[in-house]
């Protein structure tokens, strides 16, 4: 990484910190290591920061670059690295380039090709910002940078949900426990498919429609996150519910009806998302996890195809990686690149 962007991501981390402060969410110990099944940074408890980079590689060898990062992020999550903050929650997600994972160009696109493509990612997140980019910056500085972006989360009320830039709940939706996982998150290696999508929102021209105009486009109430078909904020959707005057309470073009895995038939996909403010505008930084890619093209193109909140973004960046399996000790990150070969 060049030293203006270096400096760059450490003086982003100094505004960040006061807003760490007020953006905690429940305190989460330091997983002291890397190793495991799988990465961390998936199925892990989303912390308040997240980090994505993306970064070219001019054609040197993958399978050492990724035992080298491999060893350097367990240095960084047990707190081995020398000069760094203490890594708290930290984690670091590696996904690779893979040739059979291509997204196709949807409707709301509009980056270039500096904006897409890649040949590594690193999801790095944690509690503390100034963590999250020295670690980030540790692991980057020898490799060059195609695109980033640097997130946080909204704090989680006492509902136990945060909220995006919309004023909306997040995350009500996803797959939990080890059949749901497995069917729609974990491939049978232990590695997964990445989406990463940089949103970027007309927050304004959403927030000057009426609160029942807002809440018609997502789908849910803006005050509970409760569904327009009814219930709680837990509730199951409702998409057959109507009006004793015929229309649906959700309506055709709500956000959360063109989202619903019913209308694709697939398993459900792990979003892990955070919202982003700066020069690149605000917005979303959208990342999903799924075990076939097939689960986000579908949606996308229902999406594509009907869902009012497209008024309302335009994604500027945009990539698709597979993340590797877990790795140890004795079989580092990589290793299964190369048992193909």
């Amino acid at each position: 990484m060049t030293g203006p962007s270096r400096r760059a991501l450490l003086q982003g981390a100094a505004g960040l910190a006061a807003l760490s402060a007020c953006s905690s969410g429940p305190e989460q110990g330091s997983p002291t290591t890397a190793y495991g099944v799988h990465q961390a940074g998936v199925t892990t408890a989303q912390q308040g920061f997240g980090n994505l980079v993306v970064l070219d590689l001019h054609h040197a060898p993958i399978v050492p670059v990724l035992e080298a990062l491999g060893e350097e992020i367990e240095r960084l999550v047990s707190g081995r690295a020398a000069d760094v903050p203490e890594p708290g929650d930290l984690t670091v997600t590696v996904g690779v380039a893979d040739p059979g994972l291509v997204l196709p160009t949807f409707a709301r696109d509009t980056f270039g090709p500096e904006h897409c493509g890649g040949d590594l990612v690193l999801q790095v997140c944690g509690s503390d910002p100034v963590a999250v980019l020295a670690a980030s910056d540790r692991l980057t500085r020898d490799h060059a940078v195609r695109w980033s972006q640097l997130g946080f989360s909204g704090a989680a009320g006492k509902d136990g949900f945060g909220r995006n830039l919309l004023g909306f709940h997040d995350g009500i939706v996803q797959p939990r426990g080890r059949e749901e996982l497995s069917a729609g998150v974990w491939g049978d290696d232990g590695s997964t498919v990445m989406v990463v999508r940089r949103i970027v929102l007309d927050v304004e021209g959403f927030n000057d429609l009426a609160v029942d105009q807002q809440e018609a486009v997502i789908g849910r109430r803006k005050s509970t996150g409760a569904p327009l078909s009814g219930g709680h904020l837990t509730s199951p959707l409702d998409l057959a519910a109507k009006t004793p005057a015929g229309a649906y309470l959700i309506p055709v073009d709500a956000h959360v009806r063109r989202a619903h895995p019913l209308a694709t038939g697939r398993p459900l996909m792990l979003r892990r998302g955070y919202s982003f403010a700066g020069e690149q505008g605000s917005g979303l930084l959208f990342i999903s996890f799924q075990r076939d890619l097939a689960e986000f093209i579908q949606t996308q193109y229902r999406l594509d195809a009907g869902d009012a909140l497209n008024r309302y973004l335009r994604v500027t960046a945009s990539g698709v990686f597979r993340v590797l399996p877990g790795f140890s000790a004795s079989r580092g990150l990589g290793a299964s690149m190369n048992a193909d070969r």
